[in-house]
C-alpha cells in the first residue's frame, strides 16, 4: 500500500483494480500525482478487490472490467449486493468500444464507465467531487 500524507488530513482510501502490472502502475502514477492525501490500495481481480474493499474499506473504486475470476460487472455487483459497501462509488474503466458494455456498467450500478487510456483526466472529474478536492487547472 502507498500512502501520500499532508500534514493535518486524514488520507482517502482508492482501491485501484486492475490485473495488467503496466495500468495498475500508471494507474497509481496518475492518482498520487493529484498532490491530494490518498491510501493507494490495489487488487488483480474482482475477488480480490472484494476481499480488500471488505478489510479496507476504500473511499472510492478503480476497476478495469475484463480480468480474470471475477470481472468489473460482478465486482459492481457483489459491490452494490453488500449492504456495507453498496455505497462505494466505483468507476469502471475498459478498452472495449462496446455500448452494450456501457449500458451493463449502468445496470450494475457503476458511478461512471470510462474508456481507455484517454480517461486520466476524465477520471479525476469522476473521483473530485467525492472527496471534495480542488484541482486547480
Amino acid at each position: 500500500m502507498t500512502t501520500t500524507r499532508v500534514q493535518g488530513v486524514s488520507p482517502k482510501r482508492v482501491l485501484i483494480v486492475e490485473d495488467t502490472q503496466t495500468v495498475a502502475i500508471l494507474l497509481r502514477m496518475q492518482v498520487k500525482s493529484w498532490g491530494q492525501p490518498l491510501d493507494v490500495l490495489h487488487a488483480t481481480n474482482g475477488s480480490e478487490a472484494l476481499r480488500v474493499a471488505r478489510c479496507e474499506r476504500p473511499d472510492f473504486i478503480i476497476s478495469d472490467v475484463r480480468m480474470p475470476l471475477m470481472d468489473g460487472f460482478q465486482l459492481c455487483e457483489a459491490l452494490r449486493a453488500d449492504k456495507d459497501l453498496r455505497d462505494i462509488p466505483v468507476v469502471l474503466l475498459t478498452a472495449m468500444k462496446d455500448p452494450q458494455a456501457e449500458a451493463r456498467s449502468r445496470s450494475v450500478g457503476a458511478t461512471a464507465f470510462l474508456y481507455k487510456p484517454r480517461c486520466m483526466e476524465k477520471l479525476r472529474e469522476e473521483i473530485g467531487p467525492y472527496f471534495a478536492f480542488s484541482f486547480a487547472k
